[in-house]
Order: structure tokens, then C-alpha cells, then sequence
């Protein structure tokens, strides 16, 4: 795989944009970088090119602040499902167009939005059934991670509605990209849709990653819980936006 270098300077700015933002929020790194790289190249090479990156980055966020092991004791069956989710969307993106995925996704973001906003209906059963609404949101947010490579509105909906503090939020989504991304890698290898030459090409984009996902951290540390909130509510906003752009375009 060669990447000419108009195609290099996009695949940076894109790295580079999403771990700003992923590092201020906790999440939207492959949000902001996939859409991004796919104006150079198609969507399921940029996906590939950014499985490692993106699990490093990943890393990256569940360890900086520590005890992440309470979240991941508490929420752990959720991964299961990730995994099982991520594992059937891998599969269907291999398969079939996955462009309807992101009118879906879209229309369920407005939909949690508007409701949330105008107390029409009453989200509290999250908090009254947190396994059964765990296990549906978790098979979601797999099955979006590997359809159209973005796992976070389901997860954010529902691990905002556990009423979870902003740095167990970060840890534990990003524990569940993470889990969902060694599924997709797992089967891009069984489809014979990524090899050690793309592995290798990834890892510059890796070190990058981590060297401006930092600064994106001294910006979230400086924010207090309510800020942090209203911050994920508009990055909701902003995904619905750019799903429904990206399904009118085909990009």
C-alpha cells in the first residue's frame, strides 16, 4: 500500500484533528479522521489504515487517568456484545454497502436528542435496567463500529444516562472502542482484508497520534463536569449532522 503525498498530508491533518478532539473529549478520533481520509481514498482502506492508530489512541485514553479497572468490573458484559456486534457489522461492511447504517444512526442521535431536551420520554429505564439496555446498546455500538466505524452515540447515550463521571465516561467508551476494534481486526485478518505491510505503514500515524492526543488532554483537564456534559451533547449534534451528509454524499 503507497499513498502519494497529497494523500500522506490528508491522512495527518486528519490524525491530527481527530486526536485533538478525541483528547478535549474522550472520544471522535476515528469520527473525525475516517471522514476525513476518505476525500484521498476510499472508506474501508481509511478504516484500515486507522485500526492501529486508533487502538492506541485508545490506550492511550483508558490509561491516563487511572483506575480504569472500576468501570471495566462494573460494565464488562457490555464488551461481550461489542465484540459479537462489531464482529457481525465487520462482516456486513465487507459484504454489503453500509452507507443506510449512517441515516440510522443519525436519525436515533436526533431522536435521543429531542426527547432528552423536550422530556418526552422518560430515559430513566436505562438506569432501572442497566443489563438488558447495556447488552441492546452494546450490540449497537458493535455493529456500528464495523459497519461505518463509529461506535460512540449509542455508548454515550447510554453511560451518560448511568450518570458516570466524565473521566469514567472516557475510560470505559474507550475500553469498549477498543474491544470492538481487536473484533474488527480480527476479522478484516479472516477476510484477508489486512496484512503486516498496512500494519507496519500504521504505526508512524500511531506515534503522531499519541503526541497530539496530549495536548487534547491539557484542554479536557481544565473543564468541569456540567461543561463536559454539554460538550458531548453537542458532539451528538455535530455526528447527526456530518452521518447525514456523509449518506446524501456517499462519502
Amino acid at each position: 500500500m503507497e499513498f502519494t503525498l497529497i494523500e500522506l498530508f490528508i491522512i495527518i491533518i486528519a490524525i491530527t484533528l481527530g486526536c485533538v478532539v478525541h483528547g478535549t473529549l474522550g472520544i471522535g478520533f476515528p469520527l473525525v479522521a475516517t471522514p476525513i481520509i476518505a476525500l484521498a481514498i476510499d472508506v474501508r482502506t481509511a478504516i484500515i489504515i486507522l485500526l492501529i492508530p486508533t487502538m492506541t489512541v485508545n490506550i492511550t485514553s483508558i490509561i491516563s487517568g487511572g483506575r480504569f479497572m472500576d468501570v471495566v468490573k462494573r460494565f464488562w458484559f457490555i464488551l461481550i456484545f461489542i465484540g459479537i456486534g462489531s464482529y457481525i457489522g465487520t462482516t456486513m461492511l465487507v459484504l454489503f454497502d453500509p452507507n443506510p447504517f449512517r441515516l440510522l444512526l443519525a436519525l436515533v442521535i436526533l431522536f435521543y436528542l429531542y426527547t432528552r431536551d423536550t422530556s418526552s420520554l422518560n430515559w430513566a429505564f436505562v438506569r432501572k435496567h442497566p443489563t438488558v439496555s447495556g447488552a441492546g446498546v452494546g450490540s449497537a455500538a458493535g455493529l456500528l463500529a464495523g459497519t461505518v466505524n463509529i461506535t460512540m452515540p449509542p455508548l454515550i447515550i447510554y453511560f451518560t444516562e448511568m450518570r458516570l463521571k466524565p473521566l469514567q465516561i472516557i475510560q470505559i467508551l474507550n475500553v469498549c472502542f477498543f474491544m470492538g476494534k481487536i473484533s474488527q481486526t480480527g476479522t478484516f485478518i479472516a477476510h484477508d482484508a489486512l496484512d503486516l505491510q498496512t500494519v507496519l505503514i500504521s504505526i508512524p500515524f500511531s506515534v503522531v497520534a499519541i503526541v497530539i492526543l496530549k495536548y487534547g488532554i491539557t484542554i479536557r483537564n481544565r473543564i468541569d463536569a456540567e461543561t463536559y456534559r454539554r460538550w458531548l451533547m453537542t458532539a451528538l449534534k455535530i455526528i447527526a449532522f456530518v452521518l447525514v451528509v456523509q449518506f446524501l454524499t456517499g462519502l
